[in-house]
């Protein structure tokens, strides 16, 4: 065994001592090791871990507990409905907050348009990935569903507030999106 190596064993134990799920690998460990994947969510999160033989893995965790739980139709609702709800939390900012937006909307794709900029926001659902996705001026966006809320599969952050700070940000004034609109 060359100097440095440990054994797939080793690396699994190491792995799993440090309190990890998922599937493990790496130029040190040559075969895959499956642990349990107890989670409440889906996620896929890729890391470097530096373990105590003094050498880096990569470790590449695979969490799907919730993503099997929902029906193509169970997610065709709740994305119809929070398209209409945020309708309508634009509609109420719109009367509450003078907010100057069109908004149009096509099958699965709602459109904002600033009035005053001339800049827009793209709400869409996107059926295969059970994704809510948001492009704006100041990037793309992915959102899951998490228990009972669209959560940024990047950053964490929720639909509405992260929704209510890209409006605010493209309309130019505060902007406040209630989810119960």
């Amino acid at each position: 065994m060359e100097e440095g190596a440990v054994t797939a064993g080793a690396c699994a134990a190491g792995v799993a001592g440090a309190g990890l799920l998922g599937i493990y690998s790496g130029p040190r460990c040559p075969q895959a090791v499956k642990l349990h994947d107890n989670a409440a969510a889906t996620l896929k999160t890729a890391m470097r871990e530096k373990l105590k033989w003094g050498f880096t893995i990569t470790i590449t965790i695979y969490i799907n507990a919730l993503e099997c739980s929902m029906t193509e139709s169970e997610f065709l609702g709740l994305a119809e409905n929070t398209l209409e709800t945020i309708e309508r939390a634009l509609e109420n900012a719109a009367n509450v907050d003078d907010l100057d937006t069109e908004c149009s909307r096509s099958g699965n794709v709602l459109e904002i348009e600033f009035v005053e900029t001339g800049t827009k926001i793209i709400v869409n659902s996107q059926t295969p990935m059970q994704e809510i996705w948001i492009a704006a001026r100041s990037g793309g966006f992915h959102y899951k569903r998490v228990q009972d809320q669209w959560i940024d599969t990047r950053a964490g952050e929720e639909l509405f507030a992260a929704l209510s700070r890209l409006v605010s940000e493209q309309a130019g004034q505060a902007i406040h999106l209630d989810a119960g609109a």
